[in-house]
């Protein structure tokens, strides 16, 4: 009786606040006039908090989400309270895609922190599916060339594209391409002329080192002074220098069709002294018409630029293993104002994109200096990436030669395309750099000390560039071919040296072909390329499993006459000359199973190794929240002759349970065991003193395993935790978010911790910390320490510990 005479007071007294006032809309209120509503006042603040804190409302029934309120609070504020559309802010909304979109980018093999920016930056700045052309949606991730021409064939049928409804119904666009397009895309342009609009962007985080540059720079040397000492000494990266970027981004509306954009970018990497050690900048226009001419973009400054293949420009300082140009290996054509952390291959200057009737043009000019390993003579061994960056008074103090802006390169090129029909053109394409310096490598005198180790694979060095004057030439024809579901694309590029300009294969080649075919749940994909030994081109970014000089001596820092030659390799971005063929498809079995695999084999031109990969993944959905993923992996090398010392065998397992809960909230597990074998060493496996023991390193196969448990969180629309843990022995890789982490020590512990804050509308807060702690292998003498209990054992036991920070903020408006 107590509760119904309740009820009657509420309805009454909700009765007297009906007639006096309109329902008021939940969305927009005040807490003063929540506060006026017949409840409690501690609901009606619980009801202000929900909506300021956690999300907006989308329905009256969403008030039961909210602390305190039960059915029959709620019977009494439907007739009093209304629920109206909230309108997103659209650069929010972006911002949020783009946030989101990192998980993704992030999960796929081979990416890298410097590759996901410039997919995030392009995320943020989405085209406009009305005006896009062809090539502006084959720059999205995971929309191939048939997904891009159906969509452009439905635009032209139907007049232009209102929403999503629109683009899922468009005849010949595959689910994964819809799934992937409409969140990459806009409808309308939201902006206006003379608007303004801007991201500001500050991270910083710990200085570390990936494994095998922190081994390089640790490696010892013997100075001039008499000592042993190592560039992680010399250079006092001991110290705490953490790396800093800033960027700064403006676009102005001048009109309802053309734009100019501004970019500006300071960074430190890891372990550098200046906060401003580098810099670049650009400014933009675009949207410029002339009658039938369209100037599509003219850039001046710091741009990056891309077409074809990436056999002959692909301006990057990151090397991706197996980017084909589809899925999530996108190649970007055209140019786009460079704010990303390439600083070797950068590009400055003026670079232009134009379209006239079914030509596209495109073509740039580059006055910059590069660094470069130097020999006695003055001339260039090769270009080298010096990380973190060495100044030459350094190095000259060391007794090596000056190498920091050692080449002046002054560059031209372009790409000419004659446009078929949508999706299919024939072009040509080239560029020319002038140096004031000749390239030869010399026999790799420059920084080889070992000679006595250089086997065949080293073929691969000495082939590098022999400039027959200060220039270098690169010219090449490329085609694609949109048919009904399938596409076929080709690149063939030439370096000219003696030959003639317009004969086909006197001089070192490169080719790349590839056939795709889709259909609604399958795509496959071969791939086809062969690299000459000799083609040495530094822009060239086309498909290969590995980066150039894999395998030869310069992988082997303690065989150069300096250690730090050893980045040469370490932090080489163009493909090692390879011959082979590769195969990947995708298929949406039921709405449960997606069965996937990828299969390359090839041959090392150098010395003819012959490599095999195969990768097999399953994803099982058979109960909605929970997802099974099985990854299995064989690689290996010369397996048809077990028995010579270069053959290997990789096997992988990857085991994943993920939970998916309400609210977006997940679970994951994944266990991770592999291992690899080598032929056995006679001369390893005896013992070194006759104790009984076995040294491990005779051993043939090494084995590793890890446990990864990842939990996330989202307290609200707006905060989100995440957490992880990792348990691993030996040599493990991963992703941890946005970050590609590689490991190798044993009995090893990593955990980590993860916030990401929207403050406000145009306010992102992200903050990272993690923790390693081990035991590291290569601190252990196993040859003389790997004893029983009660040995003397020192080299175990010490512990290898780190922390890691990281925190970004982003800002729109």
């Amino acid at each position: 009786m107590k509760r119904l005479l309740g009820l009657i007071i509420l309805l009454v007294a909700a009765g007297a606040v009906a007639a006096a006032e309109f329902p008021i809309d939940l969305n927009s209120a005040s807490l003063e006039e929540i506060m006026q509503l017949p409840i409690p006042p501690q609901d009606a603040r619980a009801i202000y908090e929900y909506r300021e804190f956690r999300s907006y409302f989308k329905s009256i029934y969403d008030l039961m989400k909210v602390p305190g309120i039960d059915a029959q609070e709620l019977e009494v504020l439907k007739p009093l309270v209304r629920i109206e559309p909230v309108e997103v802010d659209y650069f929010a909304r972006r911002m949020s895609i783009a946030q989101r979109s990192v998980r993704r980018w992030g999960a796929s093999e081979g990416s890298n922190e410097g590759l996901i920016d410039l997919w995030i930056d392009i995320a943020k700045d989405p085209p406009n599916i009305n005006t896009a052309s062809v090539y502006d949606l084959m720059n999205l991730q995971n929309v191939s060339p048939v997904d891009a021409v159906a969509i452009v064939k439905h635009r032209e049928a139907i007049g232009s594209y209102r929403g999503r409804r629109d683009l899922r119904y468009t005849p010949g666009l595959s689910g994964w391409g819809y799934m992937n397009a409409r969140s990459l895309v806009k409808y309308k342009d939201a902006e206006q002329a003379g608007e303004l609009h801007g991201r500001y962007q500050l991270r910083a985080r710990s200085a570390s080192f990936d494994m095998d540059l922190d081994e390089l720079l640790r490696e010892d040397v013997f100075s001039a002074s008499g000592i042993y000492d190592s560039w992680y000494e010399r250079l006092h990266l001991d110290k705490t220098r953490p790396e800093i970027s800033q960027k700064l981004y403006f676009k102005y509306y001048l009109s309802d069709s053309v734009t100019t954009r501004l970019g500006l970018l300071s960074w430190r990497a890891p372990g550098e002294r200046r906060v401003d050690q580098h810099i670049k900048g650009f400014v933009g226009l675009e949207g410029l018409k002339f009658g039938n001419l369209s100037i599509e973009k003219i850039y001046l400054g710091d741009y990056l630029v891309g077409f074809g293949q990436g056999l002959i420009m692909e301006n990057s300082d990151y090397f991706k293993p197996r980017k084909t140009g589809y899925s999530w290996d996108k190649r970007y054509y055209g140019i786009l104002g460079d704010i990303s952390r390439t600083d070797e291959f950068r590009l400055t200057g003026l670079a232009v994109q134009a379209s006239w009737h079914n030509w596209k043009m495109l073509g740039f000019y580059s006055d910059d200096k590069k660094d470069a390993v130097l020999n006695k003579d003055g001339s260039v061994f090769n270009y080298i990436m010096l990380t973190p960056t060495i100044e030459n008074e350094d190095l000259t103090r060391y007794g090596l030669p000056p190498m920091r802006d050692a080449l002046r390169e002054r560059t031209f090129g372009g790409n000419l395309r004659y446009v078929i029909s949508p999706g299919t053109h024939i072009g040509i394409s080239g560029y020319e750099s002038h140096y004031n310096r000749r390239f030869d490598p010399k026999g790799g005198e420059a920084v080889i000390e070992r000679f006595d180790r250089v086997t065949d694979a080293d073929n691969e060095v000495f082939s590098s560039y022999r400039s027959p004057g200060k220039f270098r030439r690169i010219v090449g024809i490329e085609f694609q071919s949109v048919f009904k579901n399938y596409c076929l694309q080709a690149e063939y590029a030439e370096m000219d040296i003696r030959g003639r300009l317009f004969k086909l294969g006197d001089d070192p080649k490169a080719l790349v072909a590839s056939l795709w075919a889709q259909y609604n749940n399958l795509n496959f994909l071969c791939l086809y390329r062969d690299y000459d030994l000799g083609f040495d081109n530094p822009y060239c970014r086309g498909y290969s499993n590995y980066e150039r000089f894999k395998g030869t001596i310069l992988e082997d820092q303690y065989y150069l006459s300096d250690p730090i030659y050893g980045l040469l390799f370490d932090n080489a971005v163009t493909p090692q000359a390879e011959r082979g063929i590769y195969f990947s498809s995708r298929y949406r079995l039921t709405e449960s199973i997606i069965p996937r695999f990828e299969y390359d084999r090839w041959t090392r031109v150098a010395d003819g190794a012959t490599y095999y990969r195969f990768v097999g993944n399953l994803e099982v959905r058979l109960l909605y929240p929970l997802r099974f993923k099985v990854r299995q992996q064989f690689q290996g090398r010369n397996r048809d002759d077990r028995l010579t010392p270069m053959s290997y065998g990789l096997d992988e397992t990857r085991l994943e349970l993920e939970m998916r809960l309400s609210n977006y909230d997940m679970v994951e597990f994944t266990y991770i065991r592999s291992g690899t074998e080598w032929p056995p060493r006679p001369r390893l496996v005896g013992d070194v003193e006759p104790d009984g023991d076995h040294p491990a390193s005779g051993q043939a196969f090494q084995p590793s395993w890890a446990l990864l448990v990842h939990g996330l969180h989202n307290f609200t629309d707006r905060l989100t935790l995440s957490l992880g843990a990792l348990y691993y022995s030996g040599f493990v890789w991963f992703f941890e978010l946005t970050d590609f982490v590689a490991l190798d020590n044993r009995n090893s512990a990593r955990y980590w911790i993860a916030v990401q804050d929207q403050i406000t509308d145009r306010l992102w807060l992200e903050l990272k910390v993690a923790y390693d702690r081990g035991l590291p292998i290569t601190n252990t003498d196993i040859r003389r320490y790997n004893q029983q209990y009660g040995s003397d054992i020192d080299a175990p036991n010490i512990i290898n510990s780190e922390r890691y920070f990281r925190i970004q903020i982003d800002y729109m408006w």
